[in-house]
């Protein structure tokens, strides 16, 4: 929920807010973990790489349902994605992940991980067929932004 408020708050006052917000919103947690956790929140908001999900104008927590064809047949979908911003040239989406360590190649990923973002592709490029649908993990730790490249999300809906 932090990821979601930090993006509408001035760049300078993002460490102050993370740490007073998570400090009435986690107040049961440890000192040390919600520093660490609002370091976190403000080192991937600092991602160059990450800059457009997080820009003015993109979303945070956008609720999806529909039906995707998939080469297994259709698959009913309802889910939220984590950030989404649509740019002239493509729709950018995210899910957010707080493994640790998480993987360090996009091959190491989970299917689980991989099927979650295909199927969301699948699903935002039936309403936007006039550009390409990229879809990324962004990983807590480190933090990091990994894309997960189009032939890999194609190979997650294929029949296990």
């Amino acid at each position: 929920r932090l990821l979601q408020r930090l993006p509408d708050v001035a760049v300078a006052a993002r460490p102050s807010f993370a740490k007073s917000w998570l400090a009435r919103e986690a107040a049961d947690l440890d000192a040390a973990v919600r520093a660490g956790w609002a370091d976190e929140a403000v080192a991937a908001l600092a991602l160059t790489d990450a800059a457009a999900l997080f820009s003015h104008g993109s979303r945070a927590e956008v609720p999806v349902v529909g039906m995707v064809e998939t080469p297994s047949g259709r698959v009913a979908i309802s889910g939220q994605i984590d950030r989404l911003a649509i740019t002239a040239d493509a729709v950018l989406f995210a899910d957010i992940k707080t493994n640790r360590p998480p993987p360090q190649r996009v091959e190491d990923v989970s299917r689980i991980y991989r099927r979650q973002l295909a199927l969301y592709r699948a699903l935002l490029a039936g309403l936007y067929p006039d550009r390409p649908v990229r879809g990324f993990l962004l990983w807590t730790d480190g933090p990091r932004l990994m894309e997960v490249p189009a032939g890999l999300l194609d190979a997650a809906l294929m029949p296990a």
